[in-house]
């Protein structure tokens, strides 16, 4: 540790003030659940104040608000204001291949309603929370550059240059996947730390609502284009846009490799993906400004050193977002972690290893959960047979919703910690097998099937005679 730093140092702890490093979701949330309790907190941020600058704009996916994030939410009385911001998307618009849509329902009982928001919109709507309350400090354009876990104590640089130490009685590390609180944390430590990169990229581009009205797409569902070898998702914007984000494997056919020229992609969009042809060219523009952005998993421990030191969402558990809950549970992380600071008030330590017990096992399924609806939403949404079976447990959550819940609503729509979700599913699903609704689902997945072969028909048959009455008009 340089002379510097030793002099700059307050050796004493300072009583009742927190330290946020990164000025997230789940730092600004934080720092509202610890003003309410009447801490003192600093937050401080590399980035400059979103409200002034572009820094989001075109570098991230959509949020997707559900039960948990919005109950988070209400703890700060911000469930609203979110709402109000935000689209509800009530289904899963699911585009085949032949053109024809599978629409699937969320649920039909209240409280099931998924809310997309952009991070940027999101991230405002906490600062201006933060703003009305006089014990949070925002410090935007300033970095962490060293951390003693052991003081607890940051020392912090503009972009100016000017240095400042603070002491905190605690800091919380909530500057996301490649956190430097994290790694101060663990350094000589017995530490876990597993980071895996998801074999598939993905690029962001957002059609207007000019555009999205021209391809005609309604904008009350996320919308879906399975493919195998690829994926489209669409998330509505509060403006009237879609924020879409393709999602292609980094090496093959139709990889991120092939796809980094014109013809190439122009191609490839205009062959995959059938409703969006007329935006082919705008999009093949877009894109190819951007670079692929890698998705990854991270999963590690511990969270927390002694009293002193704690970690809240992408900083402590980083997941793929094809589950939509990555918002969710790092809110969700910072209401228990100040659940546990509340009954533990007098053990800050005991309250953090608490904290970590609680949280750690379910984040590490929800990554695993997370990962594995990647296939559902490219290839099982597509199948008629998952659609039937999505139609029959919604009957049972409507009818009996004491004794059924889907394993998306305990995840997306309830409280349940995810171990209890995926420990529910599994009495769930013995029943499901030995009760004969596989008959049933067999049964309206066969009819599904016959349904959408007699739409599609009359699809061809319609783009026939359109096609005939135009080369005829032309010839006239």
């Amino acid at each position: 540790m340089s002379e510097n730093w030793v002099l700059y140092m307050d050796l004493y702890r300072s009583a009742n003030e927190v330290a946020i490093v990164g000025a997230g979701m789940s730092g600004l949330f934080s720092a509202l659940l610890l003003a309410d309790r009447g801490y003192q907190v600093t937050v401080i941020e590399k980035r400059p104040d979103p409200r002034t600058t572009n820094d989001f704009d075109g570098k991230s996916i959509n949020f997707t608000l559900s039960f948990r994030g919005l109950n988070a939410l209400k703890q700060v009385d911000l469930d609203s204001s979110a709402i109000q911001r935000a689209v509800e998307v009530k289904e899963r618009i699911v585009h085949l291949n032949n053109g024809m849509l599978s629409r699937q329902t969320y649920g039909k009982i209240p409280g099931t309603g998924l809310y997309s928001i952009s991070r940027k919109e999101m991230n405002i709507i906490l600062l201006e929370a933060v703003n009305r309350r006089s014990n949070i400090q925002v410090v935007f354009a300033t970095e962490c550059i060293e951390l003693d876990k052991t003081i607890p104590s940051l020392k912090i640089l503009s972009r100016e240059g000017t240095e400042r130490v603070l002491t905190p009685e605690f800091i919380i590390g909530a500057d996301g996947a490649f956190s430097i609180v994290r790694r101060n944390l663990q350094k000589g430590e017995f530490a876990d730390y597993q980071q895996e990169y998801f074999s598939w990229v993905y690029k962001e581009v957002t059609l207007s609502k000019k555009q999205i009205d021209a391809i005609s797409l309604q904008l009350d569902g996320v919308h879906v284009w399975p493919r195998h070898h690829s994926l489209l998702l669409g998330l509505p914007n509060l403006n009237g846009s879609l924020t879409c984000n393709l999602i292609v494997e980094r090496e093959g056919k139709y990889s991120a490799k092939m796809l980094n020229n014109r013809n190439n992609l122009s191609s490839f969009l205009s062959g995959t993906f059938n409703e969006i042809e007329p935006h082919v060219g705008y999009m093949t523009d877009e894109l190819l400004r951007k670079p692929w952005s890698g998705i990854m998993t991270m999963k590690t421990k511990p969270w927390r050193y002694q009293d002193k030191v704690v970690l809240v969402g992408d900083a402590a558990h980083t997941i793929v977002h094809f589950y939509a809950q990555g918002l969710n549970a790092s809110l969700e992380d910072c209401v228990t972690l100040v659940k546990c600071l509340d009954d533990h008030s007098s053990d800050k330590n005991i309250a953090f290893d608490k904290y970590e017990s609680v949280r750690k096992g379910n984040t590490d399924l929800l990554a695993d959960l997370s990962k594995d609806n990647f296939i559902t939403l490219s290839v099982r949404a597509a199948s008629p047979y998952y659609e039937a079976r999505t139609l029959i447990e919604n009957k049972l959550t409507l009818y009996f919703p004491r004794s059924w819940q889907t394993f998306y609503g305990m995840i997306a729509h309830s409280s349940i910690p995810y171990m209890e979700a995926a420990r529910i599913s599994k009495v769930q699903d013995l029943f499901w097998r030995i009760s004969g609704l596989p008959i049933i689902q067999l049964v309206l997945g066969s009819w599904i099937i016959l349904r959408r072969f007699i739409e599609s028909t009359k699809l061809w048959i319609t783009r026939g005679i359109r096609q005939r009455v135009g080369l005829t008009e032309r010839k006239t």
